[in-house]
């Protein structure tokens, strides 16, 4: 999520990394299905960039239960 400029956060995606003719790093993201864009200079990372968490999924087939066939 990043937080635009009228306060509110809105989810985006990382478009890419860029850096200015100054040398200085930003961050610039797609913000909507027009794929309008915002970038953030790095000073404001910690404050205008919020990543999201993501939760590996459990594969059944990896169960530390071991599956065992009839036996004959």
């Amino acid at each position: 999520f990043i937080r635009r400029s009228d306060g509110n956060w809105t989810y985006a995606e990382v478009k890419s990394f860029e850096e200015t003719p100054q040398g200085r790093a930003s961050i610039r993201f797609i913000v909507n299905q027009k794929n309008s864009s915002k970038s953030y200079a790095k000073k404001y990372w910690k404050t205008h960039i919020r990543p999201l968490k993501i939760t590996p999924k459990k594969n059944p087939s990896s169960s530390s239960v071991e599956r065992r066939g009839r036996g004959r």
